[in-house]
């Protein structure tokens, strides 16, 4: 599976598994408060219904016959008469009393403070049974557990559905790519004819128009030679020859060679160039000046401005593109991405200086400064 493929998928994944969780703990916590509800409905049902068993049993019963009560459905009560406590069965020092009448609750207890009746006026009572809350906790871990089940059953399955649907997009990358391979491997030996055949060619021998039409086969031949490099970096892993390299110098080269093109789309050049030194394979760090520069130059509107920025540990490159930037620039360095599908190339440039940038350990990041103008940034240590 391509690196590309993975980060869509756990992209898609996480989207999903994040909004499915949302809706999940949503419905668990409106599902748990109607059962804490209900919880507590049945607990307070069940104490009034022991008040009004406790109206019986005063108005048939006098207050030294109360002191022989008996707890029952787990109700604890303490009876006063005209503010005496004339039976309790349970430790008053426990609670903390309101200063209204009605129901108040602790981490175990349910507690209902009341007059007894209208017709019992100076008769008050406190009653104390279970919250019931160890039957909440239990049913909060089965739900938990539900939850759990249902998120991965559907982790699986949108993780099925996701490779259905990018499978036919990653054949289509698989085969761009051996496309790719095979025709690096075909150009070889054709170029190398091109190349010898120029090297050797006589253009003494030539006219002036001859020889201008030489020349621009040998331009021609160069971006083949380029191009073919590029190709041969991405899909083949080649030595590098490591060296101590005075940037400033080659960058000052690689713009003087870009400057005719510079000049044919009517834009401008602002350079602030620094000494700086950089261990780097030479040719790789010319692929990786040229593809940025060619690239800010191939996306430039015309009659615009390219910054280019040198310091001590850092290169800038900075260009209003004649194309909307992605949200996501991250998305610039993928393998044939291209902002615009009519611009020009296969979409490897950007691609390819990320995949030097990594070999090199020199960091590289894209930066938008507007909607239309955009930087690329390398920092690296000495």
């Amino acid at each position: 599976m391509l690196n590309n493929t993975k980060k869509v998928i756990l992209k898609i994944l996480s989207i999903y598994l994040i909004s499915t969780l949302f809706f999940l703990l949503s419905i668990f916590f409106i599902v748990i408060t109607w059962k804490e509800n209900e919880i507590y409905d049945k607990s307070q049902q069940s104490i009034r219904e022991y008040k009004r068993f406790l109206i019986n049993l005063i108005n048939t019963h006098d207050a030294k016959e109360l002191k022989t009560l008996a707890s029952k459905d787990n109700i604890q009560s303490c009876i006063f008469i005209k503010n005496k406590k004339i039976y309790c069965d349970f430790d008053l020092k426990s609670i903390k009393l309101p200063n209204k009448r009605g129901f108040f609750y602790d981490k175990e207890w349910i507690y209902y403070y009341t007059n007894l009746d209208k017709s019992l006026k100076n008769v008050q009572i406190i009653l104390k049974g279970t919250n019931n809350l160890n039957q909440l906790n239990k049913y909060k871990k089965k739900l938990f557990f539900l939850i759990f089940i249902i998120l991965i059953f559907s982790s699986f399955i949108a993780y099925i559905l996701i490779k259905i649907l990018i499978k036919p997009l990653e054949e289509n990358i698989k085969v761009m790519d051996n496309f790719l391979k095979e025709t690096t491997h075909e150009i070889k030996a054709p170029l190398s004819i091109i190349n010898m055949s120029i090297e050797t060619m006589q253009t003494n021998m030539l006219t002036d128009k001859n020889n201008k039409r030489v020349n621009n086969i040998k331009t021609a031949t160069n971006s083949l030679n380029s191009i073919y490099e590029d190709l041969t970096d991405i899909h083949f892993n080649s030595k590098h020859k490591i060296e101590l390299i005075e940037f400033d110098k080659l960058l000052e080269q690689r713009i003087t060679f870009f400057t005719p093109l510079l000049e044919n789309n009517s834009l401008t050049l602002i350079k602030s160039i620094s000494k700086s030194k950089i261990s780097i394979d030479k040719t790789k760090l010319i692929k990786i000046i040229d593809n940025l520069i060619s690239n800010a130059i191939k996306h430039s509107k015309n009659n615009s401005t390219i910054k280019i920025e040198l310091k001590d540990n850092y290169f800038k490159i900075t260009n209003h593109t004649n194309n909307k930037l992605p949200l996501n620039l991250e998305q610039l360095f993928e393998r044939y991405y291209k902002i615009n599908s009519s611009n020009e190339g296969f979409g490897i440039g950007l691609n390819l200086v990320k995949k030097l940038c990594n070999d090199f350990n020199i960091c590289i990041k894209a930066s938008r400064l507007d909607k239309y103008e955009i930087s690329f940034l390398l920092n690296w240590y000495k």
